[in-house]
């Protein structure tokens, strides 16, 4: 008969072994043909490590898993049934979805192992992808917002490499709700992929400012290439510290209306909106309403809060501050605009509006 016999689930000792056959070996788990071609250099020179020092644990797996495991344009090289170096049959989809939930320890080399190697993450971009981020663009996003997007509710999964945000939803099953890196959703993974550690205090820390080595910086620059570029993970933005908050004059705000050029790191243009005293940049994932042409660029660069209570476009209620007037009803959609903007969007507070700023 044709019918498919069910696989038993794949236990991690099972997992591990297939991604990691020569890992045994000695040498800090070194391939026996990687440990050959160190010896020959060293016979060439005796301080190779007093100058460039051990490999790093992710240089590594770089080292043993090469390009042909995680790079598309290389699968040319090899013929439909050959398996790779170092493995004695690649892990198909359908097998990585039955492992066995008993995952090896984060501090174990092998946890990290198919964040490069599996080769069904190397697919290319989608259309729907394409299509996605080439009419929506690429926004600003927080460290908050970005832990929203965790898969839950079947939303995108994002994640954060050296100041870049991906979109990871075309492995959900590696990084949605109960998937083998699911910790690693909605954050900044930069000094674990760097480090090769997962702790909660490296989750989220700046890459920039993190005491990270010249080799681990190295092999964080490989993650992003690996991500970015050769994987094809659709880049969704930039991950961005809004400033320290100030006073704005009417004046200075109404030069942040998007159409200004984007600071360093920016995905976007800062776009400023005063709500009921406190200026809002709303490049963070808002963009496509108050930007250029979209429906409440009227709003970009002023003090909004009277035109939204009143639902207005009226020039008398753009930009003026005055609320004393108001009636209840009007006070009311302010204060559920205050809510959208700072709960629901979490658009970064950068000032407050004040009038007593000249301008």
């Amino acid at each position: 008969t044709n019918q498919k016999q069910k696989k038993e689930p794949l236990t991690w000792e099972e997992v591990k072994a297939r991604y990691a056959k020569n890992n045994q070996a000695q040498n800090n788990g070194l391939s026996e043909e990687l440990i050959q071609e160190h010896s020959e250099s060293q016979k060439t020179s005796t301080s190779n490590h007093e100058t460039h020092g051990t490999t790093s644990n992710a240089g590594v797996i770089f080292e043993e898993y090469g390009e042909e495991y995680w790079n598309p344009r290389k699968k040319n090289v090899l013929s439909k049934d050959q398996n790779l170096p170092g493995q004695d049959d690649a892990l198909s989809s359908n097998e990585f979805d039955t492992v066995d939930q008993n995952q090896p320890k984060p501090d174990d080399r092998n946890f990290w192992v198919p964040l490069l190697a599996d080769r069904s993450m190397a697919s290319e971009m989608t259309r729907q992808e394409r299509e996605l981020y080439e009419t929506n663009g690429q926004r600003n996003f927080t460290h908050q917002q970005l832990e929203r997007f965790t898969g839950e509710d079947n939303s995108p999964i994002l994640i954060a490499i050296n100041g870049d945000v991906f979109d990871v939803s075309r492995s959900r099953r590696f990084f949605g709700p109960g998937g083998q890196y699911s910790m690693l959703a909605g954050r900044d993974i930069s000094v674990c992929l760097a480090k090769l550690r997962l702790e909660e205090g490296l989750l989220g820390a700046d890459p920039a400012t993190a005491a990270l080595t010249k080799k681990e910086r190295r092999d964080l620059r490989s993650w992003h290439k690996v991500y970015g570029g050769y994987k094809e993970f659709p880049l969704a933005g930039r991950l961005v510290a809004p400033p320290p908050a100030r006073a704005f004059a009417k004046a200075e705000l109404m030069s942040y209306t998007g159409r200004q050029p984007a600071p360093a790191g920016y995905a976007r243009a800062p776009i400023l909106v005063g709500v009921a005293g406190r200026v809002y940049d709303v490049s963070f994932g808002g963009w496509q309403f108050y930007g250029e042409g979209a429906p409440y660029h009227l709003f970009a660069g002023r003090d909004a809060s009277r035109a939204l209570a009143r639902l207005s476009f009226a020039a008398a209620d753009l930009g003026s501050p005055e609320l004393g007037d108001l009636g209840e009803k009007e006070r009311g959609v302010l204060a559920d605009w205050e809510r959208t903007f700072a709960r629901k969007k979490r658009y970064p507070v950068v000032g407050w509006y004040d009038q007593a700023v000249p301008g």
